[in-house]
């Protein structure tokens, strides 16, 4: 089955001014920043580890789009990407939302790509190192608590009068 991209997220070092800036050029907004916390439920190539992010996503057109930024220095498919304390940015991953993740997860091993990272938090998060394919990585999700966060978005945006681009949320 093909899924329509449902998100596209950057790495961001500077999430405020790359929300702005986003926001400016593209008029997506509004924007709901929610810091995660240290989520322990994280294994990265097949090991235990941690992230701790700070996310800012909203709403971009009939598409999410995602700034986030990982807090600390722990392996993870960000630092595969942008290396901690090089202050580098840019699109790190798409995202779908689907209805089989080990279904499309092996789709993408028939490919050669591996999983980097899986993530608990309350819905399943699977990172597909698929850079090798298409110099990206792919997320992909599922369940009503994900899609609710993105409803949440999209009606924001609907009759958004430009004002409060930047909300918090709690995940």
């Amino acid at each position: 089955m093909a899924y329509p991209v449902a998100q596209i997220a950057y790495y961001s070092p500077n999430l405020e001014a790359d929300v702005l800036r986003h926001h400016r050029l593209y008029g997506s907004g509004p924007f709901f920043h929610a810091e995660t916390g240290l989520i322990t439920d994280f294994v990265h190539r097949g090991q235990p580890s941690t992230i701790d992010q700070s996310v800012i996503f909203g709403q971009w057109g009939d598409i999410m789009v995602e700034f986030f930024f990982q807090n600390n220095d722990a392996p993870s498919y960000c630092h595969d990407s942008f290396p901690y304390g090089s202050g580098k940015g840019g699109l790190q991953h798409i995202a779908f939302i689907v209805d089989d993740i080990e279904a499309e997860v092996e789709k993408y091993r028939r490919e050669g790509a591996e999983v980097a990272s899986r993530i608990q938090m309350g819905f399943e998060v699977v990172m597909v190192d698929t850079r090798h394919l298409h110099g990206h990585m792919v997320e992909l999700y599922s369940g009503p608590r994900i899609q609710s966060l993105y409803d949440m978005a999209r009606d924001a945006a609907k009759d958004w009068d430009g004002r409060d681009l930047i909300r918090p949320v709690a995940l």
